[in-house]
């Protein structure tokens, strides 16, 4: 399963708690519903997505346009769900990566000002040759060469 999103939640409420903001306060203010189980929730839709496309394929095989046309409507759900959530994942990173919340400065932020241009240190090592993701269950390898996702 995946754990992104509790981790991002994990990360912001301590964020929050570092500078006196309680998680309710994050809850209040922020786009995503923090309290919820948002990976379980990620996953529900991308399998609902998957299980609509997959409803699709079998009926254009078929021949059944209807059961086809019906299976593209509800998947459109489904993937605008998907489009909002990260949506909202990406306005709450941006609010804490701003100097100001609701339009006001922040004196709890504390951020240093951005750089033109920045480069990370060497001791924050991204793992660009081997980055291993979990992905409902089954551990996957990234193939640079092969540029694909492999299992492992």
């Amino acid at each position: 399963m995946i754990e992104i999103f509790g981790k991002i939640r994990d990360s912001l409420w301590n964020f929050a708690s570092a500078r006196g903001l309680s998680p309710q306060k994050i809850d209040d203010d922020f786009n995503l519903n923090y309290s919820r189980d948002n990976d379980q929730r990620f996953a529900s839709d991308v399998v609902s997505l998957s299980e609509l496309m997959r409803v699709y394929d079998e009926a254009m095989v078929e021949g059944d346009l209807l059961t086809a046309r019906c299976a593209l409507v509800e998947a459109q759900i489904f993937a605008h769900n998907l489009s909002n959530f990260f949506w909202d994942i990406k306005e709450d990173l941006a609010k804490v990566a701003s100097e100001k919340i609701e339009g006001r400065a922040d004196d709890r932020w504390e951020w240093p000002p951005l750089p033109q241009r920045y480069s990370y240190p060497g001791r924050y090592q991204f793992r660009d040759g081997k980055r291993v993701v979990e992905i409902f269950g089954s551990k996957e390898v990234w193939n640079e060469s092969r540029q694909q996702w492999e299992s492992i």
